[in-house]
């Protein structure tokens, strides 16, 4: 009698904390959240900003204020003050903004069974260089504070 085991691919996305460049616990209130500086090792490559958060209220609820709504049939039970979750980045690179951009309108997001992903920016790094993420809340997002949000600066192959 032979026994088999049966093992599930390794999922990344359960782990962010372990294979990005910035994991760090942050508020949503408007004003600026500025990441610590930190180098590209492995190659040059794009990579992320995401937002973490928990799933502490209902579902839809969540993608409304988040804006991961994935198109005008998901819009439709949000608030009109929905999505909260409003922001603008800056990626820094010896004291000068080299990449700038917004959070995006649409979804860009993943979710699995304990947490919501939200995709804000995406560019490239050039290996050996060290560089600092800025990112500009511009609307109150506190009520998802709840949610216990992350930023995370994450190589796109390891994330996706």
């Amino acid at each position: 009698m032979s026994s088999v085991v049966s093992v599930e691919p390794y999922d990344r996305k359960a782990y962010p904390q372990k294979y990005s460049a910035v994991y760090m616990p942050m508020s949503l209130a408007i004003g600026r959240v500025r990441t610590s500086e930190f180098t590209v090792s492995k190659r040059s490559e794009w990579y992320d900003i995401m937002l973490q958060f928990e799933k502490p209220l209902p579902l839809q609820q969540m993608r409304c204020m988040t804006g991961t709504t994935t198109g005008p049939l998901d819009k439709r039970p949000c608030e009109k003050d929905d999505p909260i979750v409003m922001a603008d980045w800056t990626v820094w690179l010896d004291g000068r903004i080299v990449q700038w951009g917004s959070i995006p309108d649409g979804c860009g997001c993943i979710f699995t069974a304990k947490d919501g992903f939200k995709q804000i920016g995406s560019f490239p790094l050039e290996k050996g260089k060290t560089y600092v993420v800025q990112v500009h809340f511009t609307k109150d997002g506190t009520a998802l504070n709840v949610a216990n949000p992350h930023l995370i600066v994450i190589p796109h192959q390891d994330m996706w």
